[in-house]
């Protein structure tokens, strides 16, 4: 067994300079019981492009890495080399292809797990092209390696917490009405694939959906579901997702209680409002009037953690279900 561990990230562009800076943390100060990153390899595209990003990475002053590597990976034949060359023991998949966007999740992930475990950007693959995403998810599925498969969704985190803390989980079980509103600064990409598996990553895990109306246009979607659980809740429990372009609020409505989730120096952070009331979208709430009630630090590190241990936080049965999800979505949009 190697004394520390070796680390592909596919894609260091937008997204993957995030996993970049989160795994320079988890290597400057490791959790209790969990080995070092000491080899990070980092694609791009493009050779150089790779390999400068590499070299000024490792250059950084209180660089905690042992060695810093750009490899050019832009078709899966590229990252089976990568792969043969550096026995990896994690493949973080954070590419976006030029041609086919998120869609090139799949091959790779199929690729990277006869190596070692993978974790993977969400979506899994673009939904609404004929159900095409929720087949290729079945057939990762059925990899011989499928449970060393993971799906980075930091809201299921953040879900685990609350529903672990009494007060917030009691909340979420009893709520008569849920609704979430969900937005984002750029107005490029789709709102569902982009934005829909966060919210639905926070309704506790043991409840039925079922999707009963989308509507909207590229700026704002409004989604309409019902929850169901037989035991538990003979009735459907209404929720609505609103989707929109135009600001970074995130928030959730259990009954008149208002969260908000507010990121800061790589921890997410559950705000409550003092005074129960009911919003609307795009309504501006003032941040200063709120209550941090709980701090989940570093999802996507727990994330990274889980996998390399082998119990994935998001596994491939939770994948193919936030697929399934998408795809009701865009069939009734």
């Amino acid at each position: 067994m190697r004394p520390h561990k070796t680390i592909l990230v596919v894609g260091a562009g937008r997204f993957g300079r995030n996993y970049l800076s989160v795994l320079d943390q988890m290597t400057r100060n490791p959790a209790k019981g969990s080995r070092r990153v000491g080899t990070l390899i980092l694609s791009r595209t493009d050779a150089n492009a790779a390999r400068t990003q590499a070299r000024a990475l490792a250059d950084t002053p209180g660089s905690a890495f042992a060695s810093v590597v750009g490899e050019a990976i832009a078709n899966v034949h590229q990252l089976e080399q990568a792969l043969n060359k550096h026995q990896p023991d994690l493949v973080c998949i954070t590419a976006r292809d030029r041609q086919i966007g998120d869609d090139i999740h799949v091959a790779y992930a199929q690729t990277a797990l006869s190596c070692c475990a993978v974790l993977c950007e969400k979506p899994l693959s673009r939904a609404g092209q004929g159900r095409a995403g929720l087949k290729k998810a079945m057939a990762l599925a059925e990899h011989p390696r499928a449970e060393c498969f993971g799906l980075e969704l930091p809201m299921a985190v953040v879900r685990n917490k609350m529903l672990a803390d009494r007060h917030l989980g009691h909340l979420m079980r009893s709520a008569k009405g849920i609704a979430f509103f969900w937005e984002k600064l750029s107005e490029q990409g789709d709102l569902i694939n982009d934005l829909a598996l966060h919210p639905w990553s926070l309704l506790p895990a043991d409840r039925q959906i079922r999707v009963e109306a989308v509507s909207g246009n590229s700026r704002s979607v409004d989604i309409r579901l019902s929850l169901h659980d037989d035991e538990k809740w003979p009735l459907d429990l209404p929720c609505h997702i609103h989707l929109s372009t135009g600001s970074a609020f995130r928030g959730m409505q259990l009954d008149d209680h208002l969260f908000q989730f507010h990121f800061e120096a790589g921890s997410l952070q559950v705000l409550a409002h003092p005074k129960r009331r009911r919003i609307e979208p795009r309504r501006q709430i003032d941040i200063a009037s709120a209550k941090p009630v709980l701090i989940v630090n570093n999802p996507l590190a727990r994330h990274i953690e889980a996998s390399l241990k082998g119990a994935p936080l998001v596994d491939i049965h939770e994948t193919l279900r936030s697929q399934a999800f998408l795809e009701a979505l865009h069939a009734h949009a």
